[in-house]
Formats: C-alpha cells, structure tokens, sequence
C-alpha cells in the first residue's frame, strides 16, 4: 500500500490527504480479498442509499447484497483497477474501475479512458481527504495505463457526491435522460 504523505511534492497526489487532520496517513493500494467483507458493507448502504432515493431503479435495500466471495472474486479481476483506502489503518473506502477503449469512427476520435465504476468512502472518514486519495490514486493508474481521463457517473440526486466532483475537476460530458413511456400529456397534473 502506497501511504500519500511519502509521496513528493511535484506529485498530484501528494496532497491527496490535504484535508486530514495533522497526523492522520491516508494510505490507497491494491484491494486484497481480505478486504472483500468490509468492501461489501459499505457497497451495501450505498446501494440503500440509491434504494431509497430510486426505487423504481434500484432493487430493495433488503434485497440479497453481493456477498463477499462475490466481491473477492471481483478484487482478483480487477487486480490494480480495484483499490481500497485506509485512514490510520482504518478501512476508509473503495473505488472498482476499468480502461475502456474506443475506437475511432467517422465523426469521433478513438479514445482511452479509466472509468470509475463504483467509489465510496465511508460516512465517518468522508471530509478528510479519502476521495480525493482514491481518485489521485486512479489518476495516476490511469496516467499509467495511457488512459486521456477518467470518468464516472452520478447519480443527479446525489448533491453531495456532485459537488465533491465538481471540487475535483469533474465535469457534465453529456447527460442520459430520462423519461417514461406514453404521452407527456397523459400524466397527471401536479
């Protein structure tokens, strides 16, 4: 596990722990199954989280999470693109990515992103620079991998999650919306 204090100053991820009290180390690295259980939980009240604010979207929050072999399993596939952060030891959070690769067509450039799949830190260790680290992190595997950018979805609820985007250099690429099938008219007036 790489602890960002030991990184240099010209790094960008040298600061990635800016916002931890004086003495807290912020360390990302490589997930290890050992690490799929607590992975699970917080994947779990994520998933809550989006249950509640979407439930026309998203399965019952008591719905059957994935388990932590599942997610073990996916820490071995993943290798280097799944990576946890710890704050004094403590496990902190989690982000899971992929390189995608595109290629050129007649109107678009061919193109090489990392996109983050899933990030989440936990409430208690959120404010403190965990996501930063976890994104700096991703920055530099995707600077590795010759990757453009990276990219990630959110979910236009999540006003907390948008804004710590937004603070990280985040912006709308394009937008999917959406909306029900039938005549706009049909629906009842509000």
């Amino acid at each position: 596990m790489t602890t960002l204090d030991d990184k240099a100053p010209g790094d960008d991820r040298a600061n990635a722990h800016a916002d931890a009290p004086a003495g807290i180390a912020i360390a990302v690295g490589r997930a290890e199954p050992a690490d799929a259980a607590a992975v699970a939980a917080l994947s779990h009240a994520v998933h809550a989280m989006h249950a509640a604010a979407l439930p026309e979207v998203f399965q019952r929050a008591d719905a059957p999470a994935l388990a932590p072999a599942d997610i073990a399993r996916e820490i071995e596939r993943a290798g280097p693109l799944f990576l946890v952060a710890r704050r004094d030891g403590d496990f902190a959070g989690y982000a899971r990515a992929e390189l995608q690769d595109e290629p050129a067509t007649a109107l678009k450039r061919a193109s090489r992103l990392l996109h983050v799949h899933e990030m989440a830190v936990r409430p208690e260790h959120r404010g403190h620079g965990v996501g930063r680290a976890l994104l700096g992190a991703m920055r530099a595997v995707a600077a590795e991998r010759g990757a453009r950018g990276v990219t990630l979805e959110v979910y236009a609820f999540n006003a907390e999650a948008r804004a710590f985007y937004a603070r990280e250099g985040f912006a709308p690429l394009r937008e999917r919306l959406v909306a029900p099938v039938g005549d706009p008219g049909d629906a009842p007036a509000s």
